[in-house]
């Protein structure tokens, strides 16, 4: 299965507050990293994706503030008032006495969220310790696309500011420009041509191909899957070259990757 290369770009506005307090420098001995990992379909709901963000952080954090937009709305977007526009199951920051994620009313293509370690009155003792890698929260846009091969910019982090635990102080951030791929079909990891998503590529496949496109039949199960020549596209050609290699005159497919 063909995967979808996102470019997430991150920019700082430096004046941006956490909690509604002024940020002022404060010194530490290294910049604090945000960045994203692996980006997944998620496996319940295949519109939807998992997009997780870290944090490599050499001091305690106390609050962090970042607002992510889609630039093309039509493939990649959140949808207002979902509830599970952004969440922290699982994550380093689970008990934090705040974590908020707005989709801007009308803009479904821009998302705020807002984590707060310890609101006032409250435990004194939560935040984030120094660490590698902490995962803090994952996004969930709806993707609409999953038959491009490669496309970039659909995705950019701006607006990103982090605290100590006081609430007052901002670290220095090194905000990471990454390349990331999102698995697009459930059998990604099956052979390039098991279109039915069997785990083989077999005549079986050949004639699920041939069904979808007389159609008479469901359709292949992701791009890999019904893309046997690697051209990131699906027709009757792939079926020639299916046939061909299960004759034994044809090369193999290429691993999907």
């Amino acid at each position: 299965m063909a995967k979808l290369k996102i470019a997430i770009s991150l920019a700082l506005l430096a004046n941006l507050a956490v909690g509604q307090k002024t940020l002022n420098a404060q010194e530490c001995p290294e910049p604090t990293h945000i960045f994203i990992g692996n980006v997944t379909v998620d496996p319940c709901m295949p519109q939807r994706l998992n997009i997780p963000v870290y944090m490599t952080n050499p001091c305690p954090v106390g609050g962090f503030s970042i607002k992510i937009y889609c630039t093309d709305p039509n493939w990649l977007r959140f949808i207002p008032g979902d509830t599970l526009a952004a969440d922290t199951f699982g994550c380093a920051i689970s008990d934090w006495e705040a974590f908020q994620a707005t989709v801007l009313p009308g803009q479904e293509a821009k998302i705020s969220v807002l984590g707060i370690a310890d609101m006032p009155g409250g435990d004194s003792g939560i935040f984030l310790p120094p660490g590698s890698g902490w995962h803090i929260f994952t996004i969930h846009p709806v993707f609409d696309n999953f038959y491009v091969a490669d496309t970039s910019q659909l995705l950019n982090y701006w607006g990103c500011s982090v605290s100590d635990t006081t609430g007052w102080f901002a670290y220095d951030l090194i905000l990471h420009t990454d390349s990331v791929y999102v698995d697009t079909s459930s059998c990604f990891l099956n052979p390039r041509g098991d279109a039915n998503c069997s785990g083989n590529t077999n005549g079986v496949d050949v004639t699920y191909l041939v069904n979808f496109f007389k159609g008479m039949g469901p359709s292949f199960c992701g791009l890999c899957s019904g893309d046997v020549n690697n051209n990131d596209q699906v027709n009757g050609i792939d079926v020639s070259y299916l046939v061909n290699y299960l004759k034994g005159f044809g090369p193999a497919p290429e691993p999907c990757d």
